[in-house]
């Protein structure tokens, strides 16, 4: 009779997240996922990795420390983002914070656009997790 041994390995492979943003714009994504960088301090990318190196083309993207493979932003054909990338070693915890960061700057980027759009003075400020937007109307 004959041993086996068998090494455990984590499976890396690239995976598609859905977020609760329905119906969007990629101009309002494009300066919602720029204003989420910022706030992470994560550089803006075109393109992600998976473990092995194999790069992906995004539309838009984030890398980090904390994301070394980087995380794509990935509209559907139904106008749904999702968030795509190599997840493998990020924590839950991190991808909720991407998750709940992306919401937030779109829903406050697209409330302040549309406010502006029917001729409100807008302006907006970031207090912590939150952003407070000021609209003006004569």
């Amino acid at each position: 009779m004959s041993d086996f041994f068998f090494w455990v390995i984590g499976v890396s492979h690239i995976s598609l997240i859905k977020t609760r943003l329905k119906n969007v714009n990629k101009e309002l994504l494009r300066q919602a996922v720029l204003a989420l960088a910022n706030e992470l301090g994560a550089e803006v990318v075109d393109e992600i990795t998976n473990y092995y190196g194999h790069r992906y083309k995004v539309f838009i993207g984030i890398r980090s420390t904390e994301i070394p493979h980087g995380i794509g932003f990935y509209v559907d054909s139904k106008g749904n983002v999702q968030l795509k990338g190599d997840f493998y070693g990020v924590s839950r915890l991190t991808e909720e914070k991407i998750e709940r960061g992306l919401v937030r700057h779109y829903i406050a980027i697209a409330t302040a656009t549309a406010l502006r759009n029917m001729g409100y003075q807008v302006s907006a400020r970031s207090i912590k997790e939150h952003i407070y937007i000021k609209a003006v109307g004569w």
